[in-house]
């Protein structure tokens, strides 16, 4: 994570002192996807011929109560184990992801990008513990099955109308997790 940090401190520090001579350009806009609903996209288009670098960062936060309730008993009692949990359907998702790439035109107001870099999608389950009497013992928040970490990468088209850069594509996270991305970004 220090290194990707680093990288990406470098990377921003190189596309904003490249960009001196008047053809380049530097974007900045909001992205977000369905999993990460808040981001922001950095970069510079025309840094090379025909493309560009950009760095997207995105998160989201949801907490959702769906209606169902899951009861397991355990009543081995020999083994001490004389204990039940409740799943009621609270549940939470935590997600980020962040992300380098480049783009490529292939007109002057349509091309595509591609990048790469690290995310997580968290998804967790509230259980409560109680013991065969009905004695609340304690509320822990469980992972699902569903969560994953590492590399992300994301690819898809652009546009270009005037100083404004529209993006639409998808992402991923270990080839597990896919989402929709969308961006609006400014040219200066």
């Amino acid at each position: 994570m220090r290194k990707f940090f680093i990288i990406t401190c470098i990377l921003l520090y190189s596309l904003t002192a490249s960009t001196q001579e008047t053809s380049k350009q530097i974007y900045l806009g909001l992205s977000s996807g369905l999993h990460n609903p808040i981001g922001l996209k950095f970069g510079v288009s025309e840094l090379f011929k025909n493309g560009g670098l950009y760095i997207n960062l995105q998160a989201g936060s949801t907490d959702f109560d769906l209606d169902y309730t899951i009861r397991s008993d355990n009543r081995d009692f020999a083994l001490g184990l004389d204990k039940y949990f409740e799943q009621t359907g609270k549940d939470k998702i935590e997600s980020y992801m962040m992300n380098i790439g480049a783009t490529y035109k292939i007109t002057n107001n349509f091309g595509f990008y591609a990048g790469v870099g690290y995310g997580k999608y968290l998804k967790t389950v509230k259980v409560d513990y109680y013991k065969m009497n009905n004695q609340y013992l304690e509320t822990l928040w469980c992972k699902d099955k569903d969560s994953c970490s590492g590399l992300s990468s994301e690819f898809g088209l652009l546009l270009q109308c005037k100083n404004i850069l529209l993006s639409t594509g998808v992402s991923n996270i270990k080839l597990d997790r896919y989402d929709l991305q969308f961006s609006i970004a400014y040219l200066f």
